[in-house]
């Protein structure tokens, strides 16, 4: 009867017939009744106690078969798919001999476990020794105050926690660490014995002192304060690489001065885009001289002359020399023991005053004095033509005037009268004898009243417009663009239209509103124009045929409707174009829809 030879987890291995044997692994199986089976069954012993050993490997291993490899004195295991080496792991206070790649070895006297490479034994952990007491980062799990756990990453040195590394917030540590760790912060906080530092250079840093660097200021860089700049000496703030402006103080008085010899100090300001010099102090002469118009707001006392370009100044102008000048303008007297003399013409370079002009001198001008206005009270102007009066302005047959106190200002031009009236009746503007309101310039540039200082109501007979569709601002979910077919609904008013013939539609975003209603609703964005009729640009996919009706395509697109698809409610309007290729554009279309 033939043998069945069973593995360990039951499956067949194999059949041996009566007075055969079975080579099919690695010892030889004997068969029932077989002569001489003695050998073969001393053989298989000898194997087992030698785990195979041999230079090369089993030829038909089982799963967990052992293989001593005499070539490199290595004890494996068959996994299956290979022979995998069986390291061994010793214990002892010296190290372990005849070892083999991969060999662990536990030293008792240092607490540490080996690894042989083959040439020697390498530290696999801990770091340290026993000698050199704890040592290395080890994560730890620390209480703060509340009780609650921190996972961290404590820095040991000879059994010395030295340092703590933490991803959490800020916290206060429960005893006994907060000790030594008052606070652990997020990042790297040290021990706070001995007054630690981290030792070195380093290229950034995030906060000096709880700063920001966008806090400092730059020795080396364009740099700027929203704070106050100080500085804390009389010798005070030079600028210049050659130290030329100065900023100091003397006692109480503070000095404001260019530090070079002969040296100008310039006081500039920007008009239309470039620097002016408004003013010098001249450091050949020590004097100071103004460039253009000079502004004083009280009294301008001068004990010599003044002599400028303009002089400008809400209160009185005295001097005991000459005024000389061109533009002299005073809300008060302009008085002068010399000579008020005006270097320009007096209708360009006006002298006005409220009160009295006076001067023991003349009072001349290099332009044409015939002509040039004396601003005042009337009382004490002379050189006026008897033909012009205080009360208008006149230029050949055009003027302009007011013809009692309080009346209304009356405009003549070219002989005709009163070709533009300003009432004191309400404040109303009348009298426009041409047939518009003309204006110069760019067409389409220049608004009547804007969204910030509007008029109340427009009264006229007609008006046009160079665009063709009435719209009305709405709030929408999204950014659209002109052209996109949309419908009511969404998060706000309108949405764009996302289906097929929609029976929703409520219009088109308009691309330039010939009459904008509900205009102060908001801004294109967020409250586009909504052209509900006329002509607008629609956005449309496929071909389009002139007079074909468009209906929704989905996504804010229209297309040309298909036979049978048209309903009272779905039509967007009519195409006024031809389209003729099948991608997606815009085209003129009439817009009317029926809601």
């Amino acid at each position: 009867m033939a043998y069945t030879i069973n593995l360990t987890d039951g499956n067949v291995f194999a059949t041996i017939a009566d007075g055969t044997v079975n080579t099919s692994s690695s010892m030889i199986l004997v068969g029932k009744n077989y002569a001489g089976y003695g050998e073969f069954l001393d053989e298989n012993f000898i194997h087992l106690l030698e785990n195979g050993s041999n230079t090369t490997a089993p030829s038909a291993p089982l799963t967990g078969q052992l293989w001593w490899d005499k070539t490199n004195n290595l004890l494996k295991v068959y996994n299956g798919t290979i022979f995998k080496t069986i390291s061994a792991a010793t214990a002892s206070a010296t190290a372990p001999v005849s070892n083999v790649q991969g060999d662990l070895w536990y030293d008792t006297v240092n607490q540490q476990v080996k690894v042989y490479t083959g040439a020697a034994f390498i530290v696999v952990g801990p770091a340290f020794s026993s000698s050199e007491g704890t040592a290395g980062a080890i994560p730890e799990t620390i209480n703060d105050s509340g009780a609650s756990p921190h996972f961290v990453t404590s820095l040991y040195v000879n059994n010395t926690r030295v340092a703590i590394v933490s991803k959490d917030a800020s916290f206060t540590p429960a005893a006994p660490v907060n000790t030594t760790f008052p606070t652990i912060f997020n990042g790297i906080t040290l021990y706070n014995s001995g007054s630690p530092v981290f030792g070195g250079s380093a290229t950034n840093a995030q906060l000096l002192d709880s700063l920001d660097s966008t806090d400092f200021m730059r020795a080396t860089a364009n740099t700027s304060t929203s704070g106050i700049l100080r500085v804390l000496n009389n010798t005070g703030l030079f600028v210049g690489a050659a130290n030329v402006f100065n900023v100091s103080t003397v006692n109480n008085d503070a000095l404001i001065r260019s530090d070079i010899s002969t040296g100008n100090l310039v006081i500039q300001a920007n008009v239309g885009g470039t620097n002016f010099d408004v003013a010098r102090a001249l450091g050949a002469s020590g004097t100071f001289a103004v460039s253009n118009a000079a502004t004083v707001g009280t009294t301008l006392s001068v004990t010599g002359n003044i002599t400028g370009g303009n002089l400008n100044t809400g209160a009185q102008v005295v001097a005991t020399g000459n005024i000389t000048g061109g533009n002299i303008v005073t809300a008060g007297l302009v008085t002068a023991a010399g000579t008020i003399t005006s270097t320009a013409n007096v209708v360009g370079g006006n002298i006005r005053t409220v009160g009295l002009v006076s001067a023991s001198g003349n009072i001349t001008s290099a332009g044409n004095v015939a002509g040039t206005f004396f601003i005042g009270n009337g009382s004490q102007l002379t050189g006026l033509s008897a033909a012009v009066a205080v009360t208008k302005f006149v230029n050949g047959t055009s003027e302009g005037n007011i013809g009692t106190s309080g009346g209304n200002i009356n405009f003549d031009v070219a002989g005709t009268s009163n070709v533009a009236v300003f009432t004191t009746t309400g404040g109303v503007f009348t009298g426009l004898t041409t047939p518009s309101i003309a204006k110069s310039g760019t067409n389409a540039v220049g608004n009547i009243g804007s969204s910030a200082n509007y008029f109340n109501r427009v009264f006229a007979t007609a008006t046009t417009a160079l665009y063709a569709d009435v719209a009305e601002r709405f709030a929408a979910d999204e950014v659209m663009e002109p052209g996109t077919v949309v419908e009511l609904g969404g998060t706000m008013e309108i949405t764009r239209a996302t289906s097929e013939l929609s029976d929703q539609v409520f219009g088109v975003i308009s691309t330039n509103p010939a009459f904008m209603m509900n205009g102060g609703a908001g801004e294109d964005d967020t409250h586009p124009a909504v052209a509900m009729t006329g002509r607008v640009p629609v956005k449309v996919v496929g071909r389009v045929r002139k007079g074909d009706r468009l209906v929704s395509a989905g996504n804010g697109i229209a297309r040309a409707a298909l036979p049978g698809e048209i309903t009272a409610f779905n039509v967007i309007g009519r195409s006024l174009v031809d389209k003729l290729t099948p991608e997606s554009g815009t085209i003129e279309a009439i817009v009317t829809i029926k809601n």
